[in-house]
């Protein structure tokens, strides 16, 4: 099992370092649905 923060390998994750932006939107619920677009899945899938 291993663990690592995204925000450690800028440029390689684009989509999941979405969540790394302080206050970019208002809640967890917000948040899911943004990471589950489908135009940003379709451009930007790690």
């Amino acid at each position: 099992m291993s663990f690592f923060l995204h925000g450690s390998t800028p440029g390689r994750f684009q989509l999941t370092e979405i969540v790394n932006m302080p206050y970019l939107v208002g809640s967890a619920e917000i948040g899911i649905k943004v990471l589950n677009d489908p135009e940003l899945r379709a451009k930007y899938l790690d």
